[in-house]
């Protein structure tokens, strides 16, 4: 029997393979061959292709699934079966959020958002207007999925990585993935530089991430156009050129740039159009990525080394590059579930979340158990498990958990000395991470 969930208007599957999946493709060469791999294991796929724009092709596969989720497969990307195989919990099935699972790059060895598989919920994708639909003057080169109602609608980073992505089959598609994802990554990193957010965990992760595209790839026969898209990519950003980083939504805009600035440049005699077919100027090409390396280290923190074929290739191939997931994002979703903020109110869907962002080792999530435990919010109160949570906490340097654990110590009444003297430790010791008052500016508030 199908397991389902019932939902206002009808069922939703929670195995994957009962969830219509959708294989969007456009002008790769490879399409045809990954969409029948894909076929092979999931009969009732569906495709969308040749639709231009990002947006218009989301809402043609929206439209094609005909349901209220359905997942999309990239061109690129090659599903592992065991993906097909999962079965999910019932709450990632709410019209706000937007669930992904990581790719891991063929090239760069980098797991990470880039040609992931994601469930979409159809009443985001129904109000989603972004890439060539966003509003005039507005920045869209990706999803915008936070943007679409702020506060409630966001995207869920899943555990597990189950495609492997590969854009680097011909020299011009490989400059194309290199060059918009980096100038979508740069576009982040230099909105939180701006806003002071240097020690910001999302930031020292954008660092990482730019320089593995940066850095990594000479091995593969394709890898260095990929890294050159890359670093003209972040640098069009970070230089601030003045150019409107918009146009990288536009394939017909990509082609022309290719053709104008690359193609002519690095193309051997004899070759046309999108197609070099390995015939190119490799000390020219090795040149400009050098150069373009030098303006980067010379002009940004990105950690970008010149390595040759065979470091690449034994970085990547050994697999030390895990995901990189944000405790930060999964101790979000469970507070919206806490609260009932985007989400309906679930306290025991809370507690899932904040210990796998604990298991992470995030002091806010800590805090957050101790909260729920204090409270009735995930079943019967226990006192002495809040207390330990708020007490790892403390330790992990949590901000507001040094109040909560003097405010539990306190409410027990007739205190010892010894424990009227912690609590005092305790609010002292709040207060000077907040730079505020000794009292509790988070009761009830975000942590």
């Amino acid at each position: 029997m199908e397991a389902t969930r019932q939902r206002p208007g009808g069922q939703v599957p929670v195995r994957v393979r009962d969830i219509p999946i959708v294989f969007l493709s456009y002008d790769e060469p490879w399409a045809e061959r990954n969409w029948q791999d894909l076929v092979s294991m999931i009969p009732t796929a569906l495709r969308v292709n040749g639709v231009e724009g990002l947006d218009a092709c989301h809402k043609a596969a929206a439209e094609a699934a005909g349901t209220e989720w359905f997942i999309t497969v990239d061109a690129d990307t090659t599903v592992m079966p065991e993906f097909v195989e999962l079965e999910l919990p019932e709450w990632l099935f709410e019209p706000t959020l937007r669930p992904t699972w990581y790719s891991r790059n063929a090239v760069n060895g980098l797991v990470s958002g880039n040609g992931s598989l994601k469930l979409w919920p159809a009443e985001i994708v129904a109000r989603m207007r972004s890439h060539e639909e966003a509003p005039d003057g507005t920045i869209s080169i990706d999803h915008d999925i936070e943007a679409i109602e702020e506060g409630r609608t966001r995207r869920v980073q899943m555990p597990g990585c189950y495609s492997i992505t590969d854009p680097a089959r011909t020299a011009y598609h490989a400059f194309r993935a290199g060059l918009r994802e980096c100038v979508y990554l740069a576009h982040i990193l230099e909105a939180f530089l701006k806003e002071g957010r240097q020690g910001d965990e999302r930031t020292a992760m954008l660092h990482r991430v730019i320089s593995t595209w940066c850095t990594l790839g000479r091995h593969h026969p394709n890898g260095a156009w990929m890294m050159l898209g890359a670093r003209m990519g972040a640098r069009s950003v970070l230089e601030q050129t003045g150019w409107d980083i918009r146009k990288v939504n536009s394939y017909d805009w990509l082609e022309h740039f290719w053709n104008r600035n690359i193609h002519a440049r690095f193309g051997a005699p004899g070759t046309t159009g999108l197609e070099l077919k390995g015939r190119w100027n490799p000390r020219l090409l090795d040149a400009e990525l050098r150069g373009q390396g030098v303006w980067l280290r010379d002009h940004s923190d990105l950690d970008i080394a010149e390595l040759g074929p065979s470091e690449s290739r034994l970085i990547v191939e050994s697999d030390v590059m895990p995901a990189v997931r944000s405790a930060n994002a999964v101790d979000s979703i469970a507070r919206g579930f806490q609260t009932g903020v985007g989400v309906p109110q679930d306290g025991a869907v809370a507690r899932t979340l904040f210990e796998e962002a604990a298991a992470m080792f995030h002091p806010s999530a800590f805090c957050n158990l101790g909260e729920l435990w204090e409270s009735d919010s995930a079943g019967s109160p226990d006192l002495e498990r809040a207390e330990w949570f708020y007490a790892a906490a403390t330790t992990l340097g949590n901000a507001f958990a040094p109040y909560r654990l003097a405010r539990l110590i306190r409410a027990q009444g007739d205190l010892s000395t010894e424990e009227a003297a912690r609590v005092r430790d305790l609010e002292k010791m709040g207060a000077e991470r907040r730079g505020m008052p000794q009292h509790d500016p988070a009761a009830g508030g975000r942590t």
